[in-house]
């Protein structure tokens, strides 16, 4: 029987569209502050979401291997290397933000942050799908 395979959702696909969809939202919520400000959050927002995608899916693994081991709680299986994983990144994206002076800064980070969540644990999720697909499977 094959190794069981990780979600394609967790790579290049997801940070093309974590791009277009954050940097966008970027751009709309500073565009009141003229196009100068909105193209920088869209610059800054969509690079900071395409990079973020890999590297939350990363963290995600990096906590779940550290900290949630076999035989835990599976609501904190799921939420606790999401929510580091997010915390982290969340701080990278307003750090970001401060430096390039994006004037809407909570409104522009937010869904971000919020959907990244959901993300981290969709990622979480599939990493305890291999991990039973992987006890499951018979020996050869």
């Amino acid at each position: 029987m094959s190794e069981p395979k990780r979600n394609p959702l967790t790579g290049i696909a997801a940070a093309i569209l974590a791009f277009a969809f954050y940097g966008g939202w970027a751009m709309w919520v500073n565009w009141e502050h003229g196009l100068r400000p909105a193209v920088v959050a869209l610059l800054v927002q969509g690079t900071a979401s395409f990079t973020t995608t890999f590297v939350l899916a990363t963290l995600v693994t990096f906590f779940y291997r550290r900290h949630c081991g076999p035989g835990g709680g599976q609501g904190v299986r799921l939420a606790l290397p999401a929510a580091l994983s997010t915390g982290l990144v969340a701080i990278m994206l307003v750090l970001a933000h401060s430096v390039a002076g994006t004037p809407a800064l909570l409104a522009t980070i937010a869904p971000s942050a919020i959907i990244g969540f959901g993300y981290c644990i969709f990622c979480t999720h599939d990493l305890v799908r291999v991990e039973r697909a992987r006890v499951h499977q018979p020996s050869s």
